[in-house]
């Protein structure tokens, strides 16, 4: 009996003491936009977006509040908003990180280093990059949508639509990524037209004070080899006619030689033919596959010598070459370092178009 009263009493002593905070007492953060007027300043602005909860679906639900520091690092800022809010700042639905996209590659790596600490953060946030800062991309609220303070994190995760455009990146991949050798990391690009958030461009980062630009078609090609998107279309034009073709699959492949001199890109791709400028007959498909195939190749092959030539790489084909080449660390980056910028493509592309998408 002497033992069960004492180990009750300790417990009682242990959870006394229990720092628990209700959720009514809690400020649920959003999303963290980072910014800076001038680009050579030290000092950030740091804007959080809190969401104001309610019980209704309705207009007021939608409702969120904006609260920005200037700081000269983001730990400093969150402490100062800190201060003045009445609630505990909770950033378990954190799900949007933004940098302005005037900021230097160092600004934004340098800022990483609170954001990655955090293990509430790190493995839900989505990184991006917003135009022309972060603040405007924070406060857009869309009238069309049902949650409105939710509709930048929907964008950017694509757990509901998924497109094409959006080169997605989670917050530790990003940071992982930029510490890897072998791998170049990207993010996305926000734009506002007019009340609306759109995602169509994407920056990868080349060495760690260099931003290079790829538009959206050359985003979309790159989520096709980096991530095998299906029910997508490619526009395939003549100067006679032009016609769509959904992927019902896409697979691609790529090989490099053993002494990396070429790299070989295996892509195979089953569709429908979803909408033409002339009549297609379904017993005749072979001169369009092989239309489809030409284009597949035409574009990959020039999106791979965009990133050879501007020496980045985010498929990661330095990491596949040190994964196949066993000396030291130093001695595999060296040696890729020296190839790479020689590197011969070579792409091959094998369509099976399975019907014209026309009913009978």
């Amino acid at each position: 009996m002497k033992r069960i009263c004492l180990t009750l009493a300790i417990l009682i002593l242990f959870t006394s003491g229990c720092a628990y905070i209700d959720i009514d007492k809690r400020s649920f953060v959003l999303a963290i936009g980072i910014d800076k007027e001038d680009p050579e300043s030290s000092t950030f602005d740091i804007h959080l977006k809190i969401a104001l909860p309610s019980g209704e679906a309705n207009q007021e639900a939608q409702a969120f509040i904006l609260e920005t520091e200037k700081a000269d690092s983001l730990a400093e800022g969150i402490e100062i908003i800190k201060q003045k809010a009445d609630k505990e700042l909770d950033f378990s639905h954190m799900k949007a990180t933004l940098f302005g996209s005037n900021l230097k590659p160092k600004d934004v790596l340098t800022s990483l280093d609170w954001l990655k600490r955090r293990s509430d953060i790190q493995n839900i946030s989505h990184i991006a990059l917003a135009s022309p800062n972060a603040l405007v991309a924070l406060e857009t609220k869309p009238s069309d949508k049902q949650y409105a303070s939710l509709a930048l994190n929907t964008t950017l995760s694509q757990y509901i639509v998924e497109s094409p455009f959006v080169a997605s990146n989670f917050l530790f991949e990003f940071n992982r990524n930029r510490n890897e050798r072998g791998i170049s990391p990207s993010l996305p690009v926000i734009e506002l037209d007019e009340e609306e958030v759109r995602i169509r461009d994407a920056m990868v980062l080349k060495g760690k004070d260099e931003w290079v630009e790829i538009d959206e078609e050359q985003v979309k090609f790159f989520n096709m080899l980096a991530h095998g998107l299906e029910n997508e279309t490619l526009k395939v034009a003549d100067e006679e006619q032009y016609f769509f073709v959904r992927f019902k699959s896409f697979r691609s492949d790529w090989k490099l030689e053993e002494n990396a001199s070429k790299l070989h890109v295996q892509v195979n791709m089953k569709g429908d033919i979803e909408e033409s400028s002339t009549h297609i007959n379904e017993n005749k498909l072979e001169p369009y596959q092989q239309q489809t195939e030409e284009e597949l190749k035409k574009k990959i092959t020039s999106l791979l010598t965009m990133f050879r030539e501007e020496n980045i790489d985010p498929l990661g084909l330095g990491l596949t070459y040190r994964a196949t080449h066993f000396q030291s660390r130093d001695k595999e980056w060296e040696d890729w370092q020296k190839l790479y910028p020689d590197l011969e493509i070579d792409v091959d592309a094998d369509v099976e178009l399975i019907s014209p998408g026309l009913i009978k």
